[in-house]
């Protein structure tokens, strides 16, 4: 019984410091990035889950708003404080979703602009990548 109470303060004990460690070693910005991929994602998942139920994606007209709810455009907010964009270049096509980042310009995905695709972040914008 001793031995099992001991080593599960001894497991608190490396979980609290491994914590605590990533927190204070991870630079905030980061962590926005990894939330905004997260929303982004879920956001992905609702935009699915609508075309199941309607046939197709929603309108760009109609934006993150025609999935109601917590995904409405008005609680639709990146780290950043910006509504997450939704655009639908073609009414048959794939959509895009992304955020505007840290300097709030749309740039189509681009730039500072934070995605769910492959993207390779700027030292300068978010302190990631840094050599």
């Amino acid at each position: 019984m001793r031995s099992a109470l001991a080593l599960w303060w001894l497991v608190l004990s490396i979980s609290t410091a491994t914590s605590i460690w990533v927190l204070v070693s991870t630079p905030i910005l980061d962590l926005k990035i990894t939330r905004a991929q997260r929303d982004m994602r879920a956001l992905e998942t609702a935009l699915t889950s609508y075309r199941s139920r309607h046939g197709d994606f929603p309108r760009e007209s109609k934006g993150l708003s025609a999935l109601g709810g917590e995904f409405s455009e008005n609680s639709a907010a990146d780290p950043w404080g910006n509504q997450y964009v939704y655009r639908r270049p073609t009414t048959t096509g794939p959509y895009l979703l992304y955020s505007r980042g840290l300097d709030g310009r749309d740039d189509r995905g681009n730039g500072d602009d934070v995605t769910t695709w492959p993207k390779r972040y700027r030292c300068k914008d978010y302190g990631v990548n840094c050599p």
